[in-house]
């Protein structure tokens, strides 16, 4: 189910913060998991769409905007995402993005694993996003 609201997150080790450029009229919270449009390069919540893949989760609320060309920061690297039924059997799999706040081990139709699951706790899956790409990785 998508966010409504801000999500607080955390991380491990060394993360990067990459900037990107939203669309206009889209409202996007902290927290919220992204990746890039393959046809703009603009920034957009996820989607089941080839050669597209997730990237990593906003560092702060940006609500809908009229100004086109609004820039916004992505943290990518090593973060902890809700995973109900978190295990030690998931870690070393793939793990694909449903929505800004859902991820699944389910492979996706056409887009790409958003990264591997590199370690677990309850009720979440540390997600390395620095190891995600095109559906053919995970092929």
């Amino acid at each position: 189910m998508a966010l409504t609201a801000s999500r607080f997150y955390d991380t491990v080790g060394r993360t990067s913060v990459l900037r990107g450029v939203l669309p206009t009229g889209v409202a996007f919270f902290k927290g919220g998991m992204v990746q890039w449009d393959a046809s703009t390069g603009l920034i957009k919540k996820p989607a089941d769409v080839a050669g597209e893949y997730g990237i990593g989760v906003l560092v702060k609320d940006y609500p809908s905007t009229s100004v086109a060309g609004t820039f916004c920061e992505i943290e990518t690297g090593k973060i902890w995402i809700p995973f109900a039924s978190a295990a030690q059997t998931d870690v070393g799999d793939w793990v694909y993005l449903t929505d800004d706040a859902v991820i699944t081990k389910a492979a996706l139709t056409n887009g790409g694993p958003a990264g591997i699951a590199v370690d677990f706790k309850t009720g979440f899956l540390l997600v390395d996003f620095t190891r995600g790409g095109p559906k053919t990785l995970s092929a």
